[in-house]
């Protein structure tokens, strides 16, 4: 078992966090803001929190289009990506 305060850093070479979940398919955000404007944004942070009511969330890094687009309007559209767009996208 390995623990660490991770203000001080865990000093592995890579970030145990993004280990933990894998391989993390990608999600498209699809939104769109107050006047009509599309947004379209991949997000792998992403997942299915109730079965009833239907409720799917996720996670972004920062106050970014996506976000601002949903707090705007209450809306988004989720959508799991094919292989071959996950593959261009890296």
């Amino acid at each position: 078992m390995y623990f660490y305060q991770p203000s001080q850093g865990h000093g592995l070479p890579h970030d145990p966090l993004n280990a933990i979940i894998g391989p993390r398919p990608i999600g498209w955000i699809a939104s769109q803001d107050a006047e009509g404007q599309r947004n379209l944004a991949p997000y792998s942070f992403f997942n299915c929190f109730n079965y009833r009511p239907p409720i799917i969330g996720f996670a972004s890094s920062g106050w970014k289009d996506s976000v601002r687009n949903i707090v705007e309007t209450k809306e988004f559209v989720w959508n799991l990506t094919t292989r071959p767009l996950a593959m261009a996208d890296e």
